[in-house]
This record gives structure tokens, sequence and C-alpha cells, in this order.
């Protein structure tokens, strides 16, 4: 749904806080979240996600954002965190005053520096790896952190971790143990679980975390220091423990939920999903677990959260964009330092389309036929046939006019699809051609409501028949038509 302006939610106009083309002009943003979550309700939408962060401009819960944890504090009693925790009360209240039962929450900095966040970088970073001086040959002289990861990323990509076989080669899969330390920035885990605590406090009486994250998307096969975001061996004293130790970050997330009444169970990575490229579109492969390789992203998750082997085989073969085949014995991979059950719920984001060429419909159809069919597989494997199933990110349901181009255009991600006139539906009726239509899935096609651009999600202005781009099931007509479950 939208990057949270906690310390702006109820502001007036929403136009001059960040929502200028989402929100109508001259209301606060509470008011037009409270009028976009009940023409959700009126289409049948039974949750939500939202994306949480702590030290943006316009959702700041610390006072010290980038100071060494040691000097931050959660202060839910003074500003900026009284106001900031106070909105977060008022929303859910607003969620659940418009009959919508189901929040998803995503904490963090995703995939290196949300909307408006500061950048810090370090210079000569071989004495904050976890050994002094062990970094990775390659590890550059200067790398940029956030608040929220103990890892620092690559300057010249700030969704690239340092560490790894796709930012730094010569590190391969010992990024987990090798990647810098953000020691100077990281506001530290028992600040960031102090705060979600309080979350979840507001959240408690008012609506049902149907699941709460503090990671999407990761890629654990290019980056095993992702692994962190797991079970973290770079920075124990911020959770209280002893140098040498290793943080349980799942464990308390799931205590956390467990406290507040919600299923434990239901603490999750959400998935990156795999495609090919143009020149093979459906092709398919088994990867190092036996899996299909376009289900890698699912894998590597899950053996992490297991306790088994992540990375990339030094057997492997690329074919097509994909990893195929390799070995775990002698191949070279990584083993995650710590064991926990696996989640019950299944979060995967998939948009079908090819890598590096143009998608038409027929095509996006055969190539989410392909996605879609290829999960039960990861299923059976993870002895997770009974988890609930979600496409956690996906085509959105209403492109708004403004934005197609070239015959036709996509929101979010930034695909190269001019030829698709319909994704949501062809993606749609790919899955319905898929063994996974036989199980009970919820879809969530993104909307990112905080869009300067004014080609996405705008308010309105639409055709005549619509009132609003912010659709997913307009009139009934899909194509995320709701069912019964």
């Amino acid at each position: 749904m939208s990057f949270m302006p906690f310390s702006n939610y109820t502001a007036t106009p929403a136009t001059g806080n960040g929502f200028s083309v989402s929100c109508p002009s001259n209301v606060s943003i509470r008011s037009c979240f409270q009028t976009i979550l009940a023409n959700a309700r009126a289409q049948g939408v039974t949750g939500i996600r939202i994306f949480v962060t702590f030290c943006t401009s316009d959702s700041k819960a610390f006072a010290n954002c980038y100071s060494p944890y040691g000097q931050v504090a959660w202060n839910p009693n003074v500003d900026p965190g009284k106001t900031w925790i106070q909105n977060v009360g008022y929303f859910f209240q607003d969620v659940h005053n418009a009959g919508i039962q189901n929040v998803t929450i995503l904490f963090g900095a995703t995939g290196g520096f949300p909307k408006s966040e500061a950048i810090s970088a370090a210079s000569s970073p071989a004495g904050a790896c976890s050994t002094p001086g062990n970094c990775c040959p390659d590890t550059p002289n200067t790398i940029y952190f956030n608040e929220f990861a103990p890892f620092g990323f690559d300057a010249s990509n700030h969704y690239y971790p340092v560490g790894g076989y796709y930012s730094n080669p010569t590190c391969g899969n010992q990024g987990y143990n090798k990647a810098p330390i953000n020691s100077q920035y990281f506001l530290g885990w028992t600040n960031i679980f102090n705060v979600i605590n309080a979350v979840l406090a507001q959240a408690q009486g008012w609506v049902t975390v149907y699941e709460m994250g503090i990671q999407d998307e990761m890629n654990l096969e290019g980056w095993t220091v992702e692994d962190r975001f797991i079970y973290d061996n770079s920075m124990p004293q911020s959770a209280g423990l002893a140098a040498g130790q290793t943080v349980n970050v799942l464990s308390n997330l799931q205590s956390l939920m467990s406290a507040h009444g919600f299923d434990p169970g239901r603490v999750a990575y959400g998935f990156l999903y795999e495609d090919t490229d143009a020149t093979a579109p459906t092709y398919n492969c088994a990867n190092v677990y036996t899996d299909y390789a376009r289900n890698a992203g699912m894998d590597e998750v899950t053996q992490a959260i297991i306790g088994g082997p992540i990375g990339i085989s030094s057997s492997a073969t690329a074919a097509h964009d994909l990893e195929c085949n390799g070995s775990i014995t002698g191949g070279n991979m990584f083993t995650s330092p710590m064991y926990s059950t696996l989640p019950d719920i299944v979060d995967t984001h998939v948009y079908p389309h090819v890598n590096g060429g143009t998608t038409t419909d027929a095509l996006l159809q055969q190539v989410a036929a392909v996605d879609y069919g290829d999960i039960p597989h990861f299923l059976i494997l993870a002895g997770q046939q009974s988890a609930d199933i979600v496409i956690g990110e996906t085509y959105s349901g209403q492109t708004s006019a403004g934005y197609v181009t070239g015959g036709g255009g996509l929101c979010w991600p930034g695909l190269t699809i001019t030829n698709a006139t319909d994704a949501a539906n062809n993606n749609v009726a790919g899955f319905n051609q898929s063994a996974l239509a036989s199980y009970t899935v919820t879809f969530r096609p993104f909307m990112e409501l905080e869009d300067a651009s004014g080609g996405c999600f705008a308010y309105g202005g639409g055709p005549s028949s619509q009132t609003t781009y912010q659709n997913v099931n307009y009139n009934g007509q899909g194509p995320y038509t709701p069912t019964h479950h």
C-alpha cells in the first residue's frame, strides 16, 4: 500500500507531505488514507501490506538516527517517538474502522535506502570487518550504510550489499563472515526490537498482524551476508549479548508476536522470484536443492532458516539467468549458523516477465503459468503444503492512463513490457493455468501511494467508468476478485 508517513499522518495538506498525486488536495494524509481504505474494503480487500521506516523525514521514530546504537533509544514519551507511535495507533484504528482485518507489516530499509533516507558513507572499511583486516579482497574503500542493516552497501548500487558473488566476487559465499559491519550507523537490535514491540502493542485489539518481517526479497544466493537479518553474528552487543555470540533475530521477532497475541509463525522473509532471459522465456532447470531454479529465492531463505547451505554452488552452471544443478557437498556453499522452524506462511513476489526483452500478453501468460506452476514443487520439498500462500507483490490491478505509453505500461516495477496491455489479467490467467491454482492463494497487488511521479496510483482523473486508479477489483470485474476461503 505505502511507505507509512507516521510522523506526518495527521498533517494537512496531504499534497505538501509526499502524497501530491495519490491524495486529493487540501485534505489531511489521514483523511486520504481513510478514504482509500474504505475504497479497498468496498472492493473486497481483506488485508493490506505497509512498509515502516524509522529514520526517514516523514517517519522518524528515533531522535538520534545515524548515531552509534548506544546513543539511540526508543522513547515513546517524547517527540519524535511520541507523535510517531500515536499516529501508528491512529492508522490501525482507521484500518479497523474501514472493516479490514489483516495487516502485513514490513519494517526497515529493504534493498538499500527507502525514499528520502539519508545516506552515510564510511571509508577505509577494513577495520570494520568481522575480523579486523579480514574483508573480502575486493571490498571497496567507500561503503554506504543505512540505519537498519548490520552491513554495508555498494556505493555504485545501493541495493547491492558489500560482500558476495554479485558485488565482490572474491568474497564468494563468505560474505556472512567477511562483509563490513555497520557499527557506526546501525540502530542496534535492542532498539529495533523495542520499537517493533511498540508497534505491535498499537495493533493489538484493532487488527490482526497477518504477517511481519524485517527484510523482503533477500538474495542469499548472491549475498550470504543477508543472513544477518535472520541470525546476526556481527552486532551481538547491540542486543545485549557478549561479543562472539549470535543474535537469533527471527526468534526475537517471534517472541514479540506471541507477546501481543499474534501468530509467531507469521514472522517471515518475503521471497524474490526469478525469471529467465528473452531467448528462453519458459526455460526450466533443477537447482542445487533439486528444486526448480526459478524457486531459488524461496529455497535459499528456507535453507538459511533451517541451518542449511546457502550461496552459489561452485559446480553450478548458469543458463538463461538461472543457476542450474550444482552440488552441496564440495560446492563451497556457506552453512547458515542456526536452526529454526519454518514460518507457516509462504510469501513470494512474482512479476512474470522475461529479462532484457519484450513481454507480450500471450508470453506473460505463458511465463506466469510456469512461475506459478513451479511453486508447488517447492512447497512439497519444504514440507509447507499446509502453509498460507501469498503472492506478496505482483502487478497492480489498474494502471494510470498517464503512464501507459507504447501500447502498455506498468507502474511497478519498471519492467520492459511495452507490448503487454493488461499485465494484471494476464498474470491471473497464467496462474489459473498452473498447478498452484488448486491451492488457496492470496494475491497482494502492489500499490505505492507515496509516489510523486504522477504516473502510477493517482487518486482521480481516470475514465468515466472509474473514480480512482487505486483499484484492484473494480465493480467486481477483477482481475483480483476475492473468493471465500
